[in-house]
């Protein structure tokens, strides 16, 4: 790609880490023909800064192994694999270094030099400022597996930090919990989730989560912690991503099982890591 071709990529690469998963094929030889291109790199500067951005999104648990790579020849390669696999539900786009023409239904085929003009690339733009929502648009079914329904093709543990649960554990969080379960017990392997809350009604809390977690493959916990510990934003926090919560747990009016006015952000990680929730947990 010429003299901006090293830029290019680590403007690629930064977008799809911010809000993306990376699709893998089955046998996994799309992470090691990447592998192998990024040491091909002959740029030393632009070879160290893709080196870190790839292994920044290995850390996160980016890559899903979703393609079927087939029992055909090893040497098929990603891209068409990827190809092969465009109408995946759960594949929204294919960028590759091949000029491939656009199909015209399911993933969207991106020549990865026209990355930044392509439909897909203005979805991570908008998706990147986060998502407002008016009251009463969206219940809780279509809400999740619109928004966050893919963390659980990669997710094994979900934690959610909310102060104010803890304080007032009424009826909007009593049924808001059953929704969040709803979700999380779709994914086909163990889940841990834990919430993170400042107050007295641990126990209560507690008690609604083993109930609607009987005969689950999620694993609750509630750890309290004393008055002003918790930072005052409200967070959704799994490996891959972290999310600014807005109204944290209480996303949905029980009264009309729609969604209240709320904000869905992504949130810096590393921001997160310097609140140390285990060494700060009180007993209780």
């Amino acid at each position: 790609m010429g003299e901006l071709g090293g830029d290019s990529l680590i403007g690629v690469l930064r977008v799809l880490l911010q809000s993306c998963l990376l699709a893998e094929t089955t046998d996994w030889r799309a992470g090691a023909e990447l592998s192998d291109a990024v040491k091909a790199i002959s740029n030393q500067d632009v070879r160290k800064r893709v080196s870190a951005l790839m292994e920044e999104l290995g850390k996160r648990k980016r890559f899903v192994a979703i393609l079927d790579a087939g029992d055909e020849d090893t040497n098929v390669s990603p891209a068409a694999i990827a190809l092969r696999n465009r109408n995946l539900q759960q594949l929204d786009a294919i960028i590759s270094e091949l000029d491939q023409q656009n199909p015209g239904r399911g993933a969207e085929v991106i020549p990865v030099q026209s990355f930044h003009s392509s439909n897909f690339a203005a979805k991570c733009y908008q998706a990147n400022a986060g998502l407002v929502l008016k009251a009463n648009v969206v219940g809780p079914p279509e809400f999740f597996t619109k928004h966050l329904g893919k963390l659980l093709l990669v997710e094994s543990s979900f934690e959610i930090i909310d102060r104010v649960v803890g304080k007032d554990f009424g009826e909007n969080y009593f049924h808001n919990l059953s929704w969040w379960i709803d979700f999380l017990r779709q994914a086909e392997s163990r889940i841990e989730l834990t919430i993170h809350t400042e107050g007295k009604q641990i126990e209560p809390i507690r008690k609604r989560l083993a109930e609607l977690c009987e005969d689950t493959m999620i694993s609750p916990c509630v750890k309290g912690y004393d008055d002003g510990c918790l930072p005052h934003e409200r967070y959704l926090r799994t490996v891959a991503f972290a999310f600014n919560l807005g109204r944290g747990l209480d996303l949905f009016d029980p009264n009309t099982g729609k969604n209240r006015d709320l904000y869905l952000a992504h949130a810096n990680p590393a921001s997160l890591r310097t609140v140390n929730l285990e060494r700060r947990a009180s007993p209780t």
